[in-house]
């Protein structure tokens, strides 16, 4: 596999940097970047989840608010609507078990707007090429509706913590 200053196979050391780099260059807040979990009810993936903020923390000093993924699905499909008050959905990270968020995938691309446009594109396509654990800041688009202007597509940057199993994924993200 080959790492590029944005895709790095777990490693504890480059792991931990590539979040702290990814917290930095695009400005990780509680407002706008949102932790998202796979699973709801799994003491494993609590821990991850526990030490993948704990991390954040450490290089932001913020704490995110961390919600199961289907949650963010639905506040994808609020912000597509003509009732939107002109906010945006939380730029993802995504941590998890690579099987899980591929199959997560599969329910992201059928989010769509009025249009007919898949309403988060790139994204999933992101998570599907996924082959191994790896710690990746990823380039999507999303359609909101805006008062006054209608679909408008924005550029954000995702990141993806993904592994094989949540034991790996826990020891390489940790500062």
């Amino acid at each position: 596999s080959t790492e590029t200053d944005d895709t790095v196979q777990l490693c504890p050391v480059k792991c931990a940097k590539m979040i702290s780099t990814f917290c930095e260059k695009h400005r990780v807040a509680t407002d706008t970047h949102i932790v998202l979990r796979l699973l709801e009810f799994s003491d494993e993936e609590d821990k991850l989840i526990a030490d993948f903020l704990d991390t954040v923390r450490a290089c932001t000093g913020k704490t995110l608010q961390c919600v199961p993924a289907q949650t963010w699905l639905r506040s994808c499909q609020l912000h597509i609507s003509a009732t939107n008050d002109a906010s945006r959905p939380r730029i993802p990270l995504l941590v998890g078990v690579v099987a899980e968020a591929q199959a997560w995938a599969g329910a992201l691309t059928k989010i769509t707007a009025p249009s007919g446009k898949q309403v988060v594109q790139g994204l999933a396509e992101e998570i599907l090429s996924v082959q191994e654990s790896t710690c990746k800041a990823v380039s999507y688009t999303n359609i909101v509706q805006l008062p006054g202007l209608g679909e408008t597509t924005l550029q954000d940057s995702a990141l993806l913590v993904l592994g094989t199993h949540l034991a790996a994924i826990s020891e390489q993200i940790r500062c």
